[in-house]
């Protein structure tokens, strides 16, 4: 159960939960970085999207992170206190050895230090659930609390294109990439 908490808060406040890499990180350039990030966002947009209308509100966002954070909660304060964190911290590290990335606990500054806004060694759940969605900030341009798959896919085309620009090569379109998408994926422009 310790092991499934730690992951759950590894990925939450990774900003987007995503597969581990097959390769090392440093043998991969940036742009295959990204693409093999923006191809699990697009299975989690629809995993997530339980109403399959294409929309995530933001309580279908959040729901998975709620959840990770009731069982992290091992005493149900709706806080994590410094010795639970120090636990879940323990097991992350475990975990992220095991899976040869020991080196991201120290490249990435603290995330339990960063959702810990107001500096009192414990994360409550809105500290928790502010950590997890960025993306989602980011993706809601109208600030209408949802996100559309057009708006999702803009975001990840600018994910891809800024890494193709850092990488000197050219970023792949959603459409370019075998098995993603469908026919209601392209009938708006990403702007």
């Amino acid at each position: 159960m310790d092991r499934i908490a730690a992951a759950g808060l590894a990925a939450a406040l990774a900003l987007t939960p995503l597969a581990a890499s097959a390769q090392p990180a440093d043998s991969m350039t940036r742009s295959e970085r990204i693409e093999k990030r923006t191809k699990g966002m697009e299975k989690r947009f629809e995993r997530l999207d339980v109403d399959k209308d294409g929309v995530l509100t933001q309580e279908e966002a959040q729901a998975p992170l709620t959840k990770a954070f009731a069982r992290m909660d091992k005493d149900g304060d709706g806080v994590l206190s410094a010795e639970e964190i120090k636990g879940l911290r323990a097991v992350a590290e475990k975990r992220l050895a095991k899976r040869g990335d020991d080196d991201r606990p120290r490249a990435r500054k603290d995330r339990f230090d960063r959702a810990d806004k107001d500096g009192d060694g414990k994360i409550t759940r809105d500290e928790f659930l502010a950590q997890g969605l960025p993306w989602f900030r980011r993706a809601d341009k109208d600030g209408d609390g949802k996100v559309t798959k057009a708006e999702f896919d803009a975001l990840l085309e600018k994910m891809k294109s800024r890494a193709a620009s850092r990488d000197g090569a050219a970023p792949k379109k959603a459409s370019d990439r075998a098995g993603v998408g469908d026919a209601g994926d392209t009938d708006e422009d990403a702007d």
